[in-house]
């Protein structure tokens, strides 16, 4: 009985001075980890695209059309599409307010689906020249991304001639953040 309670005891303080090493485990999992406890793996995810906006409707609510080419992480060499809305009714007092719908669409015809929103400002070097940024959803995808989620933040840069239908610029837009596949 005496050997029991030792036992026991030193059981007790071992415990106790067990050190807690999940304040060292990574706030992701790693692919292979993330299978095995059927959890999804959270990767980084970066994504610059060159592209060529299309005005549809023009200001003071204004709808763009916005293809474009270029190449992710995860995704390769790939395309991403837009219907863009930027509402100028609260100029000055506040800036015009972007929002989207977005596909990207990869080589192997998979695909990441979102929504994105921010606001749009002029650039201060061109006239024609707007800059935006703010934040984005990725809800959800097909084949190889079937299940996927994600968020982060865009940036970019378009020139417009002219506000008007049927105008197209060129820009560029970058998304980074993280992607969440099953």
């Amino acid at each position: 009985m005496k050997n029991w309670m030792i036992l026991c005891t030193l059981a007790l303080l071992l415990a106790g001075c067990a050190k807690d090493n999940t304040e060292s485990l990574p706030d992701t999992l790693s692919p292979d980890r993330a299978a095995a406890t059927g959890r999804a793996a959270n990767v980084p995810f970066k994504a610059t695209y060159e592209t060529a906006p299309e005005v549809v409707d023009p200001p003071p609510i204004l709808k763009m059309k916005i293809p474009g080419k270029g190449k992710g992480l995860h995704l390769g060499k790939s395309t991403w599409f837009s219907n863009s809305i930027v509402d100028f009714t609260g100029l000055p007092a506040i800036p015009p307010q972007q929002t989207g719908d977005m596909v990207f669409t990869a080589a192997d015809g998979s695909t990441l689906v979102g929504h994105y929103w921010g606001i749009a400002y002029p650039d201060p070097d061109d006239p024609q020249g707007v800059f935006y940024n703010g934040d984005y959803l990725i809800t959800g995808g097909t084949g190889r991304f079937e299940g996927a989620t994600g968020n982060g933040i865009y940036y970019g840069h378009a020139t417009l001639e002219a506000p008007i239908p049927g105008v197209v610029g060129e820009g560029v837009v970058t998304f980074e953040g993280e992607l969440n596949k099953p």
